[in-house]
């Protein structure tokens, strides 16, 4: 353990790893008010086993963890982990059978320090790799690759993909497959499958429950111009031909406005048609949809085909 150059706070644990053929350095601070941090516990056993340090040779003076040997031929010799790993393994036995532990030997210590540092981080791989001092993160991901972080995974996943859900606006899906993903009311999926929620190119959470500013809930949604960037939108595949219909009106339409003023009017709906809506289907499903969208070209636009209650 050595002090850093300015802050008391901190100090640099140092050691030694053949089989990077350098030294390891990490910094680490000081715990004040538990005394349970990483330099305690070095602090703690460095204190124990220097005085054993003293009155051995290397290598077995450089190493952390030191005892004294139960063999009369070796006399009493202080030995290490290094220097006598057999009887390191029958200690560790000794002492899981003592404690009832499971099985496991010193080379896991390091990758169940490794996995509980992944799990109370959130699963950030950039501070286990700095916490093991991996120069890959192939490395690292190696180390908390088990059984326990795919299960923690496992949930991160299905917790994103419920968080994902609850904002969908696109499903390229039908409506009778897709709405089952959106965990509604069995009356209200079903209004929306009917087409009851209908708007001109899509369909809506529910109409008489709006989030638009000067709504009122229990009222119908009269924000129709506002309907491409709500969160009650829903597109489906069923839609995706009157989505390209519209977006194609809008562009054809800038050729009788002003640049600046079709911008105000139709820029930001036909940005939001082409990139979070037309983009989100398959390639094929937007190339039907295209023929498809020819033939509703000479219809009149839409705006609202829902039923009201």
């Amino acid at each position: 353990m050595l002090p850093h150059e300015i802050d008391e706070e901190y100090f640099y644990c140092v050691w030694d790893k053949p089989r990077a053929g350098r030294q390891q350095k990490q910094l680490h601070r000081v715990d004040r008010r538990k005394q349970m941090g990483v330099v305690e516990l070095i602090q703690f056993v460095h204190q124990y086993t220097e005085p054993l340090a003293l009155k051995t040779d290397n290598p077995a003076s450089n190493k952390l963890f030191l005892y004294l040997s139960e063999n009369t031929l070796l006399k009493h010799r202080l030995i290490s982990s290094y220097t006598a790993p057999r009887l390191s393994s029958r200690r560790l036995k000794e002492f899981r059978d003592r404690h009832q532990l499971p099985h496991f030997n010193l080379s896991n210590i390091r990758p169940s320090a490794a996995t509980l540092l992944y799990l109370q981080t959130g699963g950030n791989l950039g501070k286990v790799r700095q916490f093991l001092q991996h120069a890959h993160f192939s490395t690292t991901i190696r180390y908390v690759l088990n059984q326990i972080s795919e299960q923690f995974n496992a949930r991160v996943i299905q917790k994103g993909q419920e968080r994902m859900v609850e904002r969908v606006t696109v499903i390229p899906e039908t409506r009778k497959v897709g709405i089952k993903r959106l965990n509604l009311p069995k009356p209200q999926a079903a209004q929306i499958v009917e087409g009851r929620f209908d708007t001109g190119c899509g369909t809506c959470r529910n109409p008489y429950d709006s989030p638009q500013t000067g709504e009122q809930k229990g009222q119908l949604c009269t924000s129709f111009h506002a309907c491409f960037s709500c969160p009650n939108g829903l597109w489906f595949l069923e839609d995706l031909p009157w989505v390209i219909a519209t977006r194609n009106r809008f562009l054809h339409l800038r050729s009788e406005m002003k640049p600046e003023d079709w911008d105000a009017v139709y820029g930001n709906s036909v940005r939001i048609l082409n990139d979070n809506i037309i983009s989100a289907f398959r390639p094929e499903q937007i190339e039907t949809a295209m023929r498809q969208a020819k033939e509703l070209e000479d219809s009149a636009l839409v705006i609202a085909k829902g039923v009201l209650r």
